[in-house]
C-alpha cells in the first residue's frame, strides 16, 4: 500500500512538469494572450446570447 501512495504521487508531479513549461513557453511567445482572447470571445458571446435569449422569453411571457 504504501508503494502505491509513493508511486502516484511520483506520477502527479512528473505529469505537473510539463504543464508548468508549457505555460511558461506560452508566456514567452505571446501565446497566452491569444488563449485569453479567445477564451473572452467566447464568453462575451455566450453573455449576449444570454441576454438576448432573455430578452425574447420576457417579450413572450408578456404577450401571453
Amino acid at each position: 500500500m504504501n508503494w502505491l501512495s509513493i508511486s502516484s504521487v511520483q506520477l502527479l508531479q512528473s505529469a505537473a512538469k510539463p504543464a508548468v513549461s508549457m505555460a511558461e513557453l506560452m508566456r514567452s511567445d505571446g501565446r497566452i494572450y491569444v488563449v485569453i482572447g479567445v477564451m473572452l470571445t467566447i464568453l462575451l458571446g455566450i453573455t449576449l446570447y444570454l441576454y438576448r435569449l432573455d430578452k425574447k422569453i420576457r417579450k413572450l411571457e408578456k404577450r401571453s
